[in-house]
């Protein structure tokens, strides 16, 4: 799982760099697009998964 999320940044990461060397305005809208894809497919794992921590560790959360 570790290995899935490393690779997921690591795709955003090099989407986020590519975004400054786009040569065009179109091509920055387009791996904006793509970088906004990808974090909202991330996004349903991460809160899934800190529900998860939340639940195994309650007390760890509260302030």
């Amino acid at each position: 799982m570790a290995a899935q999320w490393q690779a997921s940044i690591r795709r955003l990461r090099k989407m986020v760099e590519s975004y400054y060397d786009a040569e065009t305005v179109e091509d920055q809208k387009r791996i904006t697009r793509e970088v906004y894809a990808e974090a909202k497919s991330i996004l349903p794992r991460l809160e899934e998964r800190a529900k998860k921590e939340k639940e195994k560790n309650p007390s760890h959360n509260k302030i």
